[in-house]
């Protein structure tokens, strides 16, 4: 629970220079090929998280939010 506060407060207060890196991070975890390396990754809790702290950083990200969400939809 410590780490992750940290984490939240380092990416709260460096949200501009960690940007680029966790807009990329989320988009390839949400990739199919991802998924299956990185299967212990729970992203949306990742960006729910992200959106509390640093909601700007996931402007970039919406565009495949979007089709992740409507994928999931879909399936269900």
């Amino acid at each position: 629970m410590a780490g992750r506060k940290l984490a939240l407060n380092v990416i709260e207060h460096c949200a501009g220079k960690l940007e680029a890196g966790i807009k990329q991070f989320l988009i390839s975890s949400m990739s199919e090929d991802s998924r299956l390396e990185n299967c212990k990754i729970d992203y949306h809790e990742v960006i729910y998280d992200i959106y509390r702290c640093a909601p700007q950083i996931l402007s970039g990200a919406i565009p495949y939010l979007t089709g992740e969400l409507l994928v999931n939809t879909t399936i269900v």
